[in-house]
Order: C-alpha cells, then sequence, then structure tokens
C-alpha cells in the first residue's frame, strides 16, 4: 500500500493482476483485497524475449567452424 500511496502522490496510476497481489491465506484481512486495480499493460515496458529455441526451431543451425565436419 505504500507503493500504492508513492504512485498516487507522482500522479500515476497503479495498474495490477488482484489475483497476483492479494495472497491466497487470510486474503480478506489484507488491505489489498478490499481494492481494485485495472489489469493493462502500458508501454513501454520490459517484456520477456523469446525463447531462443523457438527463434530457431525449424532452421538450420549455423556449423561451429572449431569442429570437424562428419560430412
Amino acid at each position: 500500500m505504500k507503493f500504492c500511496t508513492r504512485e498516487k502522490e507522482a500522479g500515476r496510476e497503479v495498474m495490477a493482476d488482484w489475483s497476483w497481489i492479494v495472497p491466497p491465506m487470510s486474503a480478506s484481512t489484507m488491505e489489498v483485497f478490499h481494492k481494485q486495480w485495472q489489469d493493462e499493460v502500458l508501454d513501454p515496458n520490459f517484456y520477456y524475449q523469446e525463447k531462443k529455441w523457438k527463434k530457431t526451431a525449424g532452421k538450420k543451425l549455423k556449423e561451429c567452424p572449431y569442429h570437424l565436419n562428419s560430412n
């Protein structure tokens, strides 16, 4: 809640997925249980990179010049 207060003072809106913020046990005893936030993703943002194996799927990988080619 300190984070939310600081963001509000700075003129920024807090975005959150309620199900990730509220703890599973004793949820209604927490102050965050009674709050609602928009669940939006804004840009610019930090995103996970695509997995390397997904980028190279179906492509032939370059041969390593330091290994002898058995062909």
